[in-house]
């Protein structure tokens, strides 16, 4: 009983550290690239977003720092495979064109991907750290992860009023 028990706290504590790894590590990379990112897609409200979520990201990514510091588990270097992948997409879809408007729309749907991938990862991180153990850092993690759903909304919308400029997104 007692061993099952040791292994469920490690196993749970390695399922957070990984976690809390890949996401600190999505986070540093997209706070080097939206800035160049927000300069490339010229005015309009592709750049209003891309200024709005480096912002949210700023906040996300400290809040995550502290509070995972708070818990015992501050974030580690790490290589995350699927995490650079999304990552490079990104870059790539930067430079997919000439055309400003594919550009944009070309951006904004590798950035859904990524923001996607990061509601799985916060995701796992809730599934690891049990509610009932860790209320508040659950609490924290969850608070974390529905603004990181807002961000990726906010994609959706922006996305749409892209592909039909003539519709504006409430």
């Amino acid at each position: 009983m007692f061993g099952r028990h040791i292994r469920t706290f490690t196993q749970g504590f390695r399922q957070r550290r990984e976690a809390i790894d890949e996401l600190n590590f999505t986070y540093r990379h997209l706070l080097r690239m939206l800035p160049n990112l927000h300069r490339r897609v010229g005015p309009g409200p592709a750049a209003d977003v891309l200024a709005h979520q480096y912002e949210q990201d700023r906040s996300i990514r400290d809040r995550l720092v502290q509070v995972s510091m708070d818990h015992g588990q501050p974030p580690k270097p790490c290589v995350c495979a699927d995490a650079s992948a999304l990552v490079e997409d990104v870059y790539h879809a930067d430079r997919a064109g000439e055309d400003l408007d594919e550009r944009n729309r070309s951006v904004v749907g590798a950035l859904k991907a990524l923001r996607a991938f990061l509601l799985r990862v916060w995701g796992r991180l809730l599934r690891a750290l049990p509610e009932e153990e860790e209320p508040e850092y659950h609490r924290a993690v969850r608070d974390l992860q529905r603004e990181e759903a807002e961000q990726h909304r906010e994609l959706v919308r922006l996305g749409n009023d892209l592909h039909d400029p003539g519709r504006r997104s409430a």
